[in-house]
């Protein structure tokens, strides 16, 4: 339960944000936003709850398609991480999980492991052929499970 932030509404709400945003990590909230750009990441990342990089990758359903460096993607995630850990306890950080979204399939979650992300989102990868979703699915899951994470 929570609240994700579009564009329209932080430009619209821009005084009364962080109050909004205290109020839902004081009560428990999740507080979540997409990013499309590098500055965006790092603006948002612990500041809201879940960051959704979008789209990582070519999207059928998704208009726009970003040229993101993987590497640079993967250096900011590790920095990232260990700034959680660093300023962990303070009140002024939140704990932030990076979400990859856009073009994901079984052929991309190895790569979505190597650059760091917490997780992934799918949606084109399971509507574009509804007859074999959750068959897709079940396997997408089960090949998740068996990568490991933040490795490296």
């Amino acid at each position: 339960e929570g609240y994700h932030f579009t564009k329209e509404a932080l430009q619209k709400n821009d005084k009364y944000n962080d109050k909004i945003i205290d109020w839902l990590h004081a009560n428990k909230k999740v507080s979540s936003i997409s990013a499309h750009t590098v500055e965006e990441i790092k603006n948002y990342a612990g500041k809201f709850n879940h960051v959704i990089v979008s789209p990582v990758f070519k999207s059928i359903s998704k208009k726009n398609s970003y040229d993101w460096d993987f590497q640079e993607l993967k250096k900011m995630f590790t920095d990232h991480r260990s700034q959680i850990t660093k300023y962990k306890g303070d009140p002024s950080t939140v704990n932030c999980e990076l979400f990859a979204v856009g073009g994901i399939d079984l052929d991309k979650i190895e790569k979505i492991k190597e650059m760091h992300f917490d997780g992934f989102g799918l949606l084109g990868a399971l509507w574009k052929n509804p007859e074999i979703a959750i068959e897709k699915f079940k396997t997408i899951i089960s090949y998740d499970s068996r990568l490991t994470t933040h490795d490296s």
